[in-house]
Order: C-alpha cells, then structure tokens, then sequence
C-alpha cells in the first residue's frame, strides 16, 4: 500500500470521527433540551410541555447534513428511552421523533442546496410549519387516541374543562387541536427559529476548526 492510499485512509478516519464527535455533541445538548420540559398550565392543556430538543438536530442538519440532523433527532429520544424509560408506552416518544424529523428533515434539505441566509430562513420557516403539521398529526391519531384508551376520552375532557369550559367530547379535538396544539407548537418553533438564526454560524464556524 502506497504512503499516498495510507494517509487518505488516516484522512477519511480523522473526518468520520471528527464527524460522529459532532453528532455525538448536538445528541447530548438536544438530550438535556429535551429533558427541561416545561408545562404552560394556565394557557394549554398540562400535558403539552415545551421543550426546545428540536435546535440541537437543527443545527446538526445545517452543520453536518439532513442525515446528522434526523440522528440527533432519533437519538436524543433513544437516550430518553435509556435512562428515564417511557410512562406513554413509548407512544409519546414516537411522537417527538415525529415531530423533531419533520422540522429537521426538510429545513436541512433546503439549507443544503441554498447555503445561504435566505436558504436558512426559508429552510426553517419551512421546517417549523411541518413541525407544527407533524404535531398535529401526531396528537390527533397517535397520543390522544392513546390517552383517551388509557384514561377515557371523558377524562381528557375534564382535564381541559378549565380552559375551555364549553368543551365537549364531540368537540374535544376542535379545542385540543387548533385552539391548543397549533399555537403551542408555533411558540416552540418559533423560539427554535430565532435562536437557530441567531447561532447557526458560529457554531458552523466552531465546529469547522475540529
């Protein structure tokens, strides 16, 4: 074997580990995201709690490729599943891997054939309403069917009668869904957004001197 085919191979190896080093990073800072969930109780029903976990895979996606970023979506949710278990009957996490790849996967895509700022707010702006879409969607034929067998449809509508006191279950998902889940979703995204666009460069910069 020639010096020259040794030290691309030693160049490959150093890229792939430079490469996982990174996702492995962005799945740590989005597995802490994604463990400070916070409810909104006085404005949206108990069990949405916000979390911002979607940056981590954000960034990783505008870093490091769409692949890196649904990674870090899948893997931070893994990580859950590890250490903390699931009380949703892994229902829930389900959800979020949902709804992290649907806001990774295409503002990823578009960021990598416009690399640019345009591209970026494009890429996002498209990312988040997916993500909104894929939260509605996961709600309404995923987590609250789930629930409501758990628990009993009934309950679920007592649990919200406090915000909405005319609530009723033949109007349970009219409130939940477009009242609750859209707004909820758009503060999330919105945050991730801002703060994305804020800091996507210089991580960008930092991770490209390692």
């Amino acid at each position: 074997m020639s010096g020259t085919s040794v030290k691309k191979q030693r160049n490959r190896g150093q890229v792939a580990a430079s490469y996982i080093a990174k996702v492995a990073m962005l799945s740590a800072l989005s597995f802490v995201l994604y463990l400070l969930k916070f409810p909104l109780p006085f404005i949206f029903p108990p069990w949405l709690e916000l979390h911002f976990s979607d940056f981590g895979a954000v960034i990783a996606g505008f870093a490091l490729g769409p692949i890196a970023g649904c990674a870090v979506a899948v893997i931070r949710v893994i990580l859950k599943l590890l250490i903390m278990g699931t009380s949703t009957g892994f229902i829930g996490e389900l959800g979020d891997i949902i709804i992290g790849l649907s806001f990774v996967l295409p503002a990823s895509l578009i960021y990598k054939y416009n690399r640019t700022k345009k591209g970026a707010v494009i890429g996002l702006i498209t990312g988040g309403a997916a993500s909104v879409l894929g939260a509605v969607i996961s709600n309404r034929f995923l987590l609250i069917p789930f629930y409501g067998n758990l628990m009993g449809m009934d309950a679920l509508v007592g649990a919200m009668r406090g915000l909405f006191p005319n609530i009723a279950a033949d109007t349970f998902y009219n409130y939940y869904l477009w009242i609750s889940v859209v707004p909820f979703n758009v503060i999330r995204v919105t945050v991730i957004i801002i703060v994305s666009l804020i800091t996507y460069k210089h991580i960008s910069r930092l991770f490209g001197k390692f």
